[in-house]
Order: structure tokens, then C-alpha cells, then sequence
């Protein structure tokens, strides 16, 4: 059986426009459904050693200073909360800066911290794993049976 025909329906009849285009996705669906379920009885693979927390620190910073939004944003943002009356504006803006960054760094120190615990405790178990990747696969396939009913009721014309 190929892998693009994994229920009977194959991709290329959506693509050559002789049936719906939900035919397509619920195909991808069931096959990503099945690639899934068997995924979790398999062994877990070993994970790749991380970077070192200085090339992450790098990477991070790279990022962040070349990134064309929080440029704009500054640009366009801070500015409105300025005042001459208050003091020099670099002032003004070099203390909203910071104090963004400040609050940046907190909330993503959080969610970093609570994104490792949780890792970690998925690593840990097995069961926990394998109770993640079944619910995938389940999500998955009904994805595909709901695709797959609208790509039949497109035929029929129900």
C-alpha cells in the first residue's frame, strides 16, 4: 500500500480537481494518524545533546537584535509614552527599553523554566509519552474522518 493512498483515497484525485479538496487533507490526515500510532510503541529515540547555553545565549541575542519588528515597535510604540516635560527623551526611551526587557525576561525565564519541567517529566515516563502520542494519532484520525465526510458529502452532493 503506498503511503499516499493510506485509506483508499488518493491524493492525486482532489489534485486533478475531480473530487474536493477535503479528500486531500483528510488523506494527509489519516496518514499522518498512522504515522503517529505507530510511533508510539516504538522505542523513544535518543535526544540530541543541546547546544551550550552560551551558543543558546548567542543565538538568542542575534535574534532578538536583528529582528525588524522589535525595531519597529520601539520606533513606533515607545515613543508615544515620552514627554519633553519629563526629561531628555533618550532617558525616557532607554527606561522603557529596559524596563520591556526586564518584564521580557521575566515572563520568558517562566515559561522557559515551565517548558523544561514539563519536558522532562514527558522524558521521564513512559507512559506519559505514549499517552501524548496516542492522543495525537486520535486527533489525527478523527481529523481525517471529519475531512474525509465533507469530501464525501462534496461528491454526493448531500
Amino acid at each position: 500500500m503506498r503511503e499516499t493512498d493510506v485509506i483508499g483515497l488518493d491524493q492525486k484525485w482532489s489534485r486533478d480537481l475531480r473530487g474536493p479538496p477535503a479528500a486531500e487533507g483528510g488523506d494527509a490526515c489519516a496518514l499522518l494518524a498512522v504515522r503517529t500510532l505507530r510511533s508510539a510503541t516504538a522505542p523513544p529515540a535518543a535526544a540530541p545533546a543541546p547546544p551550550p547555553d552560551r551558543e543558546i545565549l548567542r543565538r538568542a541575542v542575534t535574534t532578538n537584535l536583528l529582528n525588524p519588528k522589535i525595531i519597529l515597535f520601539f520606533a513606533a510604540f515607545l515613543p508615544r509614552f515620552t514627554d519633553p516635560a519629563h526629561g531628555p527623551l533618550w532617558a525616557q526611551l532607554l527606561t522603557l527599553g529596559l524596563l520591556f526587557l526586564l518584564v521580557g525576561l521575566v515572563w520568558d525565564s517562566t515559561i522557559g523554566l515551565c517548558a523544561g519541567r514539563l519536558g522532562r517529566s514527558l522524558t521521564q515516563g513512559r507512559r506519559t509519552g505514549v499517552a501524548v502520542t496516542v492522543g495525537a494519532g486520535a486527533t489525527f484520525a478523527a481529523l481525517a474522518v471529519l475531512l474525509l465526510k465533507d469530501a464525501v458529502r462534496g461528491v454526493s452532493g448531500l
